[in-house]
């Protein structure tokens, strides 16, 4: 018999010479922590004390990998508008087209814009980066060129960041760990 099963609580009509047997004889083999009633030994028992900031943690990597994607979507918008601006001036186009397609590429910017402050917040948030250095990087986000060359290098942060969190990374995004 092992000192759990010997260590039973009895219930008050039990015998009491019994109940003094099974104490002496827990005693005499040593039963950690016995008092008489029981012999369950919880000192050295341990919780998981880190498991709500691994839930936590999960919640932001989770914020990393939807702000990656968005990113990933400016960066590909904002190569779009790049290509139609460089094209376009030499493509003979009549006015009225070539005006509508530049207008195009200014709203597809102003898009790209929007969608790249959104995954920067979102990114901002898993890096638990302060909010003064989301909205400098909001305000970066307008800047034609100069918002590429931020939008992938913080891409390739989050990519780093995701592979080490266990993320299986492509070429548009994280995929999320099973």
């Amino acid at each position: 018999m092992d000192c759990v099963q010997q260590g039973r609580r009895l219930d008050a009509s039990a015998d009491a010479r019994a109940h003094a047997w099974h104490s002496r004889r827990a005693r005499a083999q040593g039963c950690a922590g016995h008092t008489g009633d029981t012999m369950q030994d919880f000192s050295n028992l341990t919780f998981n004390q880190d498991h709500g900031r691994s839930m936590r943690r999960q919640a932001l990597d989770h914020d990393v990998a939807t702000g990656q994607k968005m990113i990933i979507y400016a960066v590909l918008i904002n190569l779009l508008v790049l290509g139609m601006t460089v094209a376009l001036p030499s493509a003979n186009l009549m006015p009225d087209i070539g005006g509508l397609l530049l207008l195009g590429g200014w709203v597809l910017s102003f898009a790209a814009g929007v969608v790249a402050l959104l995954g920067l917040m979102r990114i901002g948030k898993g890096f638990e980066w302060p909010v003064i250095g989301r909205l400098a990087l909001a305000v970066l986000a307008f800047l034609p060129c100069i918002s590429l060359l931020m939008l992938l290098s913080i891409n390739a942060r989050a990519t780093a960041h995701l592979k080490a969190a266990g993320y299986q990374v492509g070429l548009m995004g994280a995929r999320p760990k099973h």
